[in-house]
């Protein structure tokens, strides 16, 4: 080694025997490393990868790609693919996307090196699990491949005894369908997961199972049955268990529990039992390092105070959900943050168009539950700006949307505009029709125990 040194070949660091040596120049290294015998290569790279494991064991957990690579080059198809998904693992809980996604994609060559088996199968269950987990957070609910990356898991999850990972797995697919405002689907998902809960008679997994029942009824108009869901799901909340393992995203589930018992308790015209489950959610966000939580605290916290017309608080939710977006690389939450926080922008034209803008973004990433409230928004401002022909356009688009995904909770606001609409003609003839509609509007809501929107149509 001195020689190689004294002939400028390499580096050294320390003193021999406990000195580092660095090559001099990458091609000198790439030079050396070619010369070698391919066999020879890979028994280095086979020493190297075991010698780390058995000298250097912190490495195995902080490095794990540096191992995955060795034991690759090692022809070790096996130990690469633990340590490809140990490094797929560690980029996605600090949500490097993108860094975990490639990791995915190399775990999946190596797992076709495998011999047919369970061991085979349950590594291409974690890694396609982990690929749903990722994308999930990254590109959205609604991505196709969020889906076909759940349906996989699902099929192969079948085909494995006891797999701890089939609960978390279908929640994923229950998160799909109900996005896509596609309810019913998310309802029988949903039925699903509380069979396997009470089965288990797992405290987490029943909460989350009861959440699944009662958010799948909140969009279809259903507040009393989501208001009784969430408090069962709430009553498994138990001390000494972990509420973030049966979730796809893997954050805790009482944040997503006690938000929208706190929605559905506001609606139903409970406001300080709302403003309770508010502060316990908001609790749970902030404990530990939970970004994902934190963030979709501030989304719901964003729409609360819009429907409160709480404008300042709402903004306030709005840009901390934004930012958090931002940082984590949560795209599919952006344009939804950039929404709420365009009903604030005063010069009116400017305000509809960055309205429309963001409810575009929505809707091309493949989002369709509450889209029928930023829809009421946009309509009313349209009016207001005396833009009735957009505004009568889109009370049709809407109307269309609450018909075939059967989404009730806001249809009271398509009667109350579609009073305001007809009665801004002021034509004498029209009166009857307005008064009837704010009327259906009153009844509805008050069928579906939706009482802020009651409220409203009545003072319209």
């Amino acid at each position: 080694m001195a020689s190689l040194v004294n002939v400028g070949l390499l580096h050294q660091k320390g003193v021999a025997p406990d000195a580092i040596y660095r090559f001099k120049h990458r091609l000198i290294m790439e030079s050396a490393y070619q010369s070698l015998l391919i066999k020879t290569r890979a028994d280095l790279h086979g020493t190297i990868a075991q010698s780390i494991e058995q000298s250097f064991p912190d490495l195995c957990e902080t490095a794990p790609s540096r191992l995955a690579q060795h034991f690759e080059l090692s022809g070790n198809a096996a130990r690469a693919l633990h340590y490809r998904i140990l490094a797929a693992q560690r980029a996605q809980k600090s949500f490097a996307n993108d860094e975990a996604l490639a990791h995915i994609a190399k775990g999946e060559e190596l797992v076709s090196q495998l011999e047919e088996g369970s061991e085979r199968i349950e590594a291409e269950l974690t890694l396609t699990n982990l690929q749903g987990m990722t994308l999930l957070s990254s590109r959205g609910y609604t991505n196709p491949e969020v889906r076909a990356a759940f349906e996989r898991a699902i099929d192969l999850s079948e085909k494995v005894d006891n797999s701890p990972e089939l609960f978390a797995t279908i929640v994923g697919l229950w998160m799909y369908y109900l996005i896509k405002a596609e309810y019913a689907q998310a309802m029988e998902i949903a039925q699903r997961l509380l069979a396997m809960a009470k089965d288990s008679g797992d405290p987490p997994e029943l909460l989350q199972a009861n959440y699944c029942i009662g958010y799948s009824s909140y969009f279809q108009g259903g507040i009393k049955q989501s208001v009784e869901a969430f408090r069962v799901a709430i009553s498994h909340d138990h001390d000494g268990h972990d509420y973030c393992q049966q979730s796809p995203i893997r954050d805790d589930s009482r944040v997503h529990a006690y938000f929208m018992l706190a929605l559905s308790l506001w609606l139903q015209g409970a406001p300080d039992d709302a403003k309770k489950a508010v502060e316990q959610a908001v609790q749970f966000a902030e404990n530990g390092d939970q970004p994902y939580a934190r963030m979709w605290a501030h989304y719901q916290h964003t729409f609360l105070c819009h429907m409160r017309r709480d404008f300042e608080a709402m903004s306030e939710q709005a840009e901390c959900m934004r930012q958090i977006a931002v940082q984590k690389g949560f795209f599919f939450f952006i344009p939804l943050a950039e929404f709420f926080l365009a009903t604030r922008i005063e010069d009116p034209e400017e305000r509809l168009q960055a309205l429309k803008e963001n409810h575009e973004m929505i809707m091309e990433a493949g989002a369709r539950s509450s889209v029928t409230y930023m829809k009421t928004v946009m309509i009313d401002d349209m009016i207001d700006q005396g833009k009735l022909d957009e505004a009568r356009e889109l009370l049709v688009e809407t109307r269309e949307l609450i018909d075939t995904r059967h989404e009730e909770l806001f249809k009271s606001e398509y009667l109350r505009l579609e009073a305001r609409l007809l009665g801004i003609t002021e034509a004498p003839e029209h009166a009857d029709k307005v008064e009837e509609l704010l009327i259906q509007s009153i009844r509805f809501s008050r069928e579906i125990c939706n009482a802020p929107m009651a409220l409203r149509s009545a003072l319209a």
